[in-house]
């Protein structure tokens, strides 16, 4: 279904006008899709019929003005790009459509989320991830497209300079999230923009002289964005960053192929992983029944820890036989237990 917008001239609002007009921001969606000529297509309403419906009519005058926003970032050509407006960040892509070319906006939370407030995280998990936040190594989210990656790497990275203070930089093309600025009394945010021809690898190399303590990498697609990670990750800071990936061994696999396709060999490929790697946390978001679009996040873990085992079994090339240790620590969770026994000291 769509939607034509009509030019109102509208300016603020409250969330309702006398004349019942709504803002954007306060509208539950994930997407919005809207075409040079007008047309416009949300997605992702609660309680509505299907994934597509028509855009409120009391916040047609608001999206009047994201359009133009819109629009005006869309001449300069590029594919992709972010956008603030009215206190929300969106992710814009651009699509070449036979019909003409149309700008899908992905709706950022306003507000980034506690861990707990993300509901897939079981405490004893919780307490492992805290433990994580005082040592270093590379905590790899992974999941298919849309499935929430960015806003529990937000999440957590929030949780750490809460927690812990210190330095962070984020780097991502484009920054889907508002991180950037203090958090708590003793933390602090840089979110990095690529300038031209910059890779996420490139790009950290310079920013290690910015000294962070907590790293964030956007979805690892590069060779040299995955070698740095890990170089980062073994060098004494907490790296955490996403990859696009079906299972825990998907990704596991999937980092040494990226390392391996550069100037690295498999075998070092497989030994920079198993030194590096700190956890994998496979996640998606699961759709509830009768409850319209709402979902419920579902996630799988692995961590590594002191256990040479578990890293053995990536060194050697053998991933695909980590089921067993994956089971072991899903039963210690459900008992209670933290999925690996936290030693004292600092790796």
């Amino acid at each position: 279904m769509s939607g034509d917008i009509t030019t109102t001239g509208a300016g603020e609002v409250d969330i309702f006008s006398n004349d019942g007009r709504v803002r954007l921001r306060d509208l539950e969606f994930t997407d919005l899709y809207i075409s040079t000529t007008g047309q416009v297509l949300i997605r992702g309403v609660d309680d509505a019929d299907g994934p597509l419906t028509d855009v409120p009519e009391e916040a047609v005058s608001d999206l009047d003005d994201l359009q133009l926003a819109v629009m005006a970032e869309g001449q300069k050509n590029k594919k992709e790009f972010f956008l603030d407006f009215d206190e929300v960040r969106y992710r814009v892509s651009r699509i070449r459509s036979l019909d003409g070319d149309w700008f899908t906006l992905r709706k950022s939370k306003s507000k980034i989320p506690r861990l707990k407030e993300l509901g897939g995280f079981p405490p004893p998990i919780m307490r492992h991830l805290a433990w994580l936040g005082s040592r270093s190594g590379l905590i790899l989210l992974a999941g298919a497209t849309g499935q929430g990656k960015t806003t529990t790497a937000c999440t957590l990275l929030r949780e750490y300079l809460l927690a812990f203070g210190d330095i962070a930089i984020t780097i991502e093309d484009p920054p889907e999230l508002m991180m950037n600025g203090p958090h708590g009394n003793f933390g602090r945010c840089f979110q990095l923009r690529l300038e031209d021809g910059e890779t996420f690898g490139s790009a950290l190399v310079s920013a290690m002289r910015y000294t962070p303590r907590y790293i964030f990498l956007g979805e690892l697609r590069k060779s040299s964005d995955a070698s740095q990670a890990l170089r980062a990750a073994i060098s004494g800071h907490l790296v955490i960053s996403t990859i696009h990936a079906g299972s825990i061994e998907e990704a596991l696999n999937s980092m040494i192929k990226l390392t391996s396709a550069g100037e690295e060999s498999v075998d070092f490929s497989r030994d920079l992983l198993a030194n590096g790697i700190a956890g994998v946390i496979h996640q998606k978001l699961v759709k509830l029944k009768g409850q319209g679009n709402r979902k419920q996040l579902n996630v799988k873990t692995l961590f590594f820890g002191e256990d040479n085992g578990i890293r053995s079994l990536v060194r050697d090339g053998n991933v695909n036989q980590i089921g067993t240790f994956i089971e072991q620590q899903h039963s210690r969770v459900l008992n209670g237990k933290t999925p690996l026994d936290i030693q004292p000291k600092r790796r």
